[in-house]
């Protein structure tokens, strides 16, 4: 069930920095953050008629959503053909944001920050 929808704009192309990983991704948001809304109307405005890129997060931790559940708490729910799957988690700014606008989370969204770290790491050691 959707609680909000947050509209970012960037200083970046998402394909720039998805394509080479260095860090990880919420980081990424965090720092080619511009604006961020969720006015739909405002989000029109910004979008400036340029395409879309979807993240799905948790609403209870912020986790990345995966098709039928959540790839940080666990959470699961039916896949309705939507979503695409993805594990990166809510940057610390749009966590700040969405509490701004009075969302709860149920669960820290800095473990899921942390636990990103932990694969990216993990992931590198892999790779050499």
């Amino acid at each position: 069930k959707t609680t909000h929808v947050l509209f970012l704009a960037l200083t970046k192309d998402v394909n720039d920095f998805n394509d080479d990983h260095p860090r990880p991704e919420s980081e990424y948001y965090e720092e080619y953050i511009a604006e961020m809304t969720i006015d739909p109307v405002i989000a029109r405005e910004l979008k400036g008629g340029r395409g879309d890129y979807t993240h799905f997060n948790c609403s209870y931790c912020g986790s990345g959503l995966h098709l039928s559940g959540c790839s940080g708490c666990g959470h699961t729910f039916h896949d309705d053909n939507f979503r695409c799957g993805g594990h990166t988690p809510l940057s610390p700014s749009q966590v700040a944001y969405l509490e701004e606008q009075g969302h709860v989370f149920k669960r820290d969204p800095n473990i899921a920050l942390v636990q990103e770290k932990i694969d990216y790491q993990t992931a590198l050691k892999r790779a050499v």
